[in-house]
C-alpha cells in the first residue's frame, strides 16, 4: 500500500520536524500551540513508524497490510483532530484508539489464516475484531455512550478469543473434534452473555450457567495448548494425567458453583486436591515440551552444520529437518523441490559438498 523506504524517511523526517518545531514555538508561540504542534509531529512520526512496522511483518499479506495501514491512517486522522481541538476531544480519541486496536488485531488475525495451523483461527480473530470494533464506535458516537453495546463489544471479542484458540491446529489436524465443544461453549457463553447484557433483572442461574460454559471453554483450551506442540513425545503420560485431572478440577468447581457449597466441604478439599494435581502436571508438561523443542532445533542445526562442512558425499542426504519461515513448523524436507506438508509453503534444498574433487 505505501512504499517501506518513503515510509521510513517520513518517519525521520517528522522527528525532525518535531524537533524544529518544538525549538521554534517555544521561542515564538503560546504553550498551548507549542504543544499541539510538537504533538503534531511526534503523531506524523508515531504513525509512519507504525506503516512502515506493518508492511514489514505483514509483508507476505497485501490485505493485512492494507488493514493495518489503513487503521493507522485512521488514527492519525482522529487523534489530529483530537489535538487540535475540533470537538467532541473524547470520541475522536476513542475513536482513533479502537480503530487502530481492531484493524490491527484483525490485519494480525488475516495474516495468520494463511497458515495452516491458524486458518481457522486467524479467521475468527480478524472477524470478530472487525465486529467489536464496529459495536464500540457505535456506543461511542452515540447521543448517550450505550454501555450495553460497549459490553457486547468486550463479550464477543472474549468468547471469540476462546473459540479461536480452541481452533489451533484445526487445518492441519481435524482428528481432534473434540476442540468442537469448545467452540459451541464460546458460542452459547456469547448468546447467553447477552441476555443477560439486555436483561433488567439477571436471574442467578443465568451467573451460574455463564461459570459452567466458561469452565468447559477453559477446559478445551487447556487440551488444545498441551497437544499444540509437534515435538513433543507422542506418548507423554504426564499430559493426560495434566488433561484429565483438569477436567476433574472443572467438574468438581462446577458442582460447588451449582450446588453453593462452602465451608469445611468434602468436595471443597478434593477440589483443591485436584487443582494441585492439575497445576502442577501442566507445569511439568509445558516444561517437557520446551526441552523437546530445544532439542529438535539442535538436532535441525546438527544436520545443517553436518551438510555445510561436508562431513560425508552428497549422496548420505535425503532429507533436513527445516522449520518453515511462514508457519513455523519443524518438517522433514526431502532435497530438492518440495512443499511444507502444511502451508504449502514451496522449498528447493540443494547440498553442495566441500569435499576435494578426486
Amino acid at each position: 500500500m505505501f512504499d517501506q523506504k518513503v515510509l521510513f524517511k517520513v518517519m525521520l523526517w517528522s522527528l525532525g520536524v518535531a524537533a524544529l518545531l518544538g525549538v521554534v514555538a517555544v521561542l515564538t508561540a503560546s504553550f498551548e500551540v507549542v504543544g499541539r504542534v510538537t504533538a503534531t509531529a511526534f503523531l506524523t512520526s508515531a504513525a509512519a513508524a507504525f506503516l512502515w512496522q506493518a508492511a514489514v511483518r505483514l509483508e507476505q499479506s497485501e490485505s493485512a497490510i492494507k488493514m493495518a495501514q489503513s487503521g493507522a491512517i485512521l488514527f492519525y486522522l482522529f487523534a489530529l483532530g483530537g489535538i487540535w481541538d475540533i470537538g467532541n476531544e473524547g470520541k475522536l480519541w476513542a475513536t482513533a484508539f479502537v480503530c487502530l486496536g481492531c484493524l490491527t488485531v484483525a490485519a494480525s488475525g488475516w495474516s495468520m489464516q494463511r497458515q495452516a495451523d491458524y486458518r481457522y483461527t486467524g479467521l475468527i480473530v480478524a472477524v470478530a475484531s472487525m465486529v467489536s470494533g464496529l459495536c464500540w464506535l457505535t456506543a461511542i458516537w452515540s447521543d448517550d455512550f450505550d454501555t450495553k453495546i460497549t459490553i457486547t463489544g468486550i463479550a464477543l471479542a472474549g468468547w471469540s478469543a476462546a473459540a479461536a484458540v480452541c481452533l489451533v491446529g484445526q487445518g492441519i489436524d481435524p482428528v481432534r473434534h473434540w476442540r468442537w465443544i469448545g467452540v459451541g461453549a464460546a458460542i452459547g457463553g456469547l448468546l447467553l452473555s447477552e441476555y443477560a447484557i439486555f436483561q433488567t433483572i439477571v436471574p442467578k442461574w443465568v451467573s451460574d450457567w455463564l461459570f459452567v460454559i466458561g469452565s468447559i471453554a477453559v477446559v478445551v483450551i487447556h487440551a488444545v495448548l498441551c497437544y499444540a506442540s509437534r515435538t513433543a513425545p507422542p506418548q507423554l503420560t504426564i499430559r493426560l494425567v495434566a488433561i484429565v485431572s483438569t477436567i476433574v478440577t472443572a467438574l468438581l468447581t462446577d458442582l460447588i458453583v451449582l450446588q453453593q457449597l462452602n465451608g469445611d466441604h468434602f468436595v471443597l478439599r478434593l477440589t483443591i486436591a485436584v487443582a494441585i494435581v492439575a497445576s502442577t502436571s501442566t507445569i511439568a508438561t509445558a516444561f517437557i515440551i520446551q526441552r523437546s523443542w530445544k532439542q529438535s532445533r539442535l538436532e535441525t542445526a546438527i544436520v545443517s552444520e553436518t551438510a555445510v562442512t561436508g562431513l560425508g558425499t552428497v549422496t548420505e542426504f535425503k532429507t533436513l529437518r527445516v522449520e518453515c519461515p511462514q508457519c513455523h513448523v519443524l518438517n522433514s524436507i526431502p532435497v530438492g523441490d518440495s512443499t511444507c506438508p502444511h502451508c504449502e509453503l514451496r522449498f528447493r534444498i540443494a547440498i553442495f559438498s566441500n569435499a576435494p574433487h578426486s
